[in-house]
């Protein structure tokens, strides 16, 4: 029997559904602010501080679930996102000063959850799936939040249409809360963290590793980041290339449908080849992939040659489907793993956040074309790192590349 079946319900039915509400909700952030009241420049520093908060938050959580177990911080965000988003609802039900103050403290709580959210699910995965399925795990858990973020706005939009901006953050707040309910009902529940810490690697057939790896976490956190910077400039840099090229808003949706849907349809390929034959089989196509589609997207004029390139940008992000998240529960400690975790997420989504800001000075100093280029030199430097240094990587720890037990060394 495969075992990921056991985790549909409690793990991956929760996500895509979370994911849904959170697909909604992000487009219309803005929109929201702007109709509380805030400025427009205000309304983007809104939605940059969402972003912020999130790679704030995330060691604060590492730290907070050490000292309780995966399903009850599950639980405890669930109550955290529907407090906050009833708070956001208020506020857009009562425009004003205090509404203005109201909905950045909620979405102080929903950026606090989602981290939580994200954290305590592949904390949960790292200590109760065998390395052996551990990259397909992950990658399943990358896909089924795609799978949600891409349902959750055509969603929003027919909601918003119907029933106005509110409706959207009320289907957040129902599935916050069925996503709650079927992780209350059917996760397992844990022992303690301390007696976790010093079970799951008994468990799981393998000796405990007490301390993470500084050269190794670092040459990994590199990766992270880089392929969180080439994601990023993914969503800012085609849209503005289209426009660039005078392409249509429609055509332009539509090419990045077709991205998107490439870039789901490899998660599960993807998880299943890095467990099979290492890391670095998702990793390198990933960086080289995308880098080749920002290259086309340079060099070569024409509408299908835009939704070519486009859409192979979106195809290499498929093999990358899970892969930081792979990548961490790879490097971290079996004691203190969430606090690991917690900085982890931190590090390597501030690629996430300097990716836009890279692509808006670059764009201001040597043009949009400069900027697609800097995009490309960054996943080829990406796939040089990554090839030359992640067997030594994964050796320091005693690992081959696709995480498992090679020697006894650097463990104990």
């Amino acid at each position: 029997m495969n075992p990921l079946r056991k985790l549909i319900r409690p793990i991956y039915a929760p996500t895509v559904i979370f994911a849904i509400g959170s697909g909604a909700v992000a487009p219309l952030i803005v929109l929201a602010a702007l109709q509380i009241g805030f400025t427009s420049s205000h309304a983007s520093t809104v939605m940059a501080y969402y972003g912020v908060v999130g790679v704030i938050a995330a060691p604060l959580v590492g730290h907070v679930l050490l000292h309780s177990t995966d399903k009850r911080g599950l639980m405890g965000a669930t109550a955290i996102a529907a407090i906050s988003l009833a708070i956001c609802l208020f506020s857009l039900y009562s425009p004003g000063t205090v509404a203005k103050v109201g909905y950045v403290i909620g979405l102080t709580g929903i950026a606090v959850a989602a981290s939580v959210w994200a954290i305590a699910r592949q904390s949960y995965l790292a200590d109760n799936i065998d390395s052996r399925y551990r990259a397909t795990a992950l990658s399943m858990l990358g896909g089924m939040m795609r799978l949600g973020v891409m349902a959750g706005p055509a969603l929003g939009a027919a909601m918003v249409a119907w029933a106005g901006i509110p409706s959207v953050f009320w289907l957040h707040l129902i599935t916050a809360l069925i996503a709650g309910a079927m992780i209350a009902i059917f996760l397992v529940p844990e022992p303690g963290r301390a007696k976790t810490a010093q079970t799951a690697a008994k468990k799981l057939n393998r000796k405990i590793r007490r301390k993470a790896d500084s050269v190794s976490t670092a040459i990994a956190a590199f990766a992270g980041m880089s392929m969180h910077i080439v994601r990023a400039n993914r969503n800012v840099l085609i849209p503005l290339w289209g426009a660039h090229m005078g392409l249509s808003p429609t055509l332009i949706s539509a090419t990045f449908a077709i991205s998107a849907a490439l870039d789901v349809a490899m998660f599960y390929p993807a998880g299943r080849l890095q467990d099979r034959y290492g890391r670095l089989v998702a990793l390198l196509p990933a960086y080289l992939i995308m880098g080749s589609g920002f290259l086309g997207l340079v060099l070569v004029d024409g509408k299908m040659a835009f939704l070519i390139f486009a859409s192979l940008v979106g195809f290499g992000n498929g093999f990358g489907s899970g892969i930081v998240m792979t990548m961490g529960v790879d490097m971290s400690p079996d004691v203190y793993r969430e606090r690991f975790l917690g900085w982890w997420t931190a590090i390597t989504q501030a690629g996430s956040a300097a990716g836009p800001l890279f692509v808006a000075v670059l764009t201001d100093t040597v043009g949009l074309a400069g900027a697609m280029w800097a995009t490309v030199a960054v996943a080829t430097i990406a796939a040089l790192w990554v090839g030359s240094l992640f067997p030594l990587a994964y050796g320091r720890l005693g690992l081959n590349t696709a995480g498992r037990e090679l020697t006894s060394s650097s463990l104990e």
